[in-house]
């Protein structure tokens, strides 16, 4: 999909294809009654079709627009969590609730800052954070979602093969980022609300998008060795993500 929309706005279709594959060979496409992993595929797909709605529109990449997309990602991870927090405790619930609206909010915002000048930098960043999300997934006990952030993060990482195979950018904007952002915050607050990985490993899932911009874009931006440092770079915040969450499992013994 991604050779084949390589020269359109519309490369965020390939993106989506990992999440839909995933589906099909897991969950499948019965998506009622609404549970929190449906709400997850729902707000992605809700977030690719935004991407295409503002492409298509020709909206261009603004600091309002940003603002806005980051804040409806958050209110998605509040309509994913809502029957978890539901049976939690006041302080708990108001605290799993905040902290899931400010890590969705801030890695979706990010996510777009980062990639809103190069589509490559875009589907980097996107790949980076769907492996991320989905390691972080499995470590804590979710083979499902770790399934999906993967997926996710090799479609974005097709993306970005095949501009760098074309030797040039895709036409697509600023919005290539949004569907892998969204679901790797999504995935993350799941994770840590429902299964049990630890909310502090979810720190450093914000800062992978802008330790892409360490690696300046320049003249040659569309390149293999630049798309390879620039994802080396977005790689560390997310490999201190995955060693935060190892951690408690390297330490443990078993009990006996």
């Amino acid at each position: 999909m991604a050779g084949a929309l390589a020269g359109t706005r519309f490369l965020a279709l390939a993106v989506v294809s990992g999440l839909v594959v995933v589906v099909g060979l897991t969950i499948g496409f019965m998506l009622l009654p609404l549970t929190a992993v449906n709400k997850l595929v729902l707000s992605t797909l809700g977030a690719a079709a935004l991407a295409l709605g503002l492409e298509a529109a020709g909206v261009g990449a603004n600091r309002r627009a940003g603002m806005a997309l980051a804040a409806a990602a958050g209110v998605a991870a509040l309509w994913m969590l809502q029957r978890i927090v539901q049976n939690m405790e006041p302080a708990a619930a108001w605290a799993t609730a905040i902290g899931a609206f400010v890590l969705t909010v801030s890695t979706t915002g990010s996510a777009i800052y980062a990639g809103k000048a190069s589509p490559l930098r875009a589907a980097v960043v996107g790949a980076g954070l769907g492996w991320g999300s989905g390691v972080l997934a499995f470590l804590g006990a979710s083979a499902l979602l770790a399934q999906v952030g993967l997926a996710v993060g090799t479609a974005s990482a097709a993306v970005a093969l095949v501009q760098l195979l074309r030797g040039r950018e895709s036409p697509l904007g600023w919005t290539l980022v949004l569907p892998a952002a969204v679901v790797a915050a999504l995935i993350g607050t799941l994770a840590s609300a429902g299964g049990e990985l630890r909310w502090y490993c979810l720190i450093p899932l914000p800062f992978a998008p802008l330790a892409t911009l360490l690696v300046p874009s320049g003249a040659r931006r569309v390149s293999w060795p630049w798309a390879f440092a620039a994802g080396m770079a977005g790689l560390l915040p997310l490999a201190v993500a995955v060693a935060l969450a190892a951690w408690p499992l390297a330490t443990s013994t078993p009990a006996g």
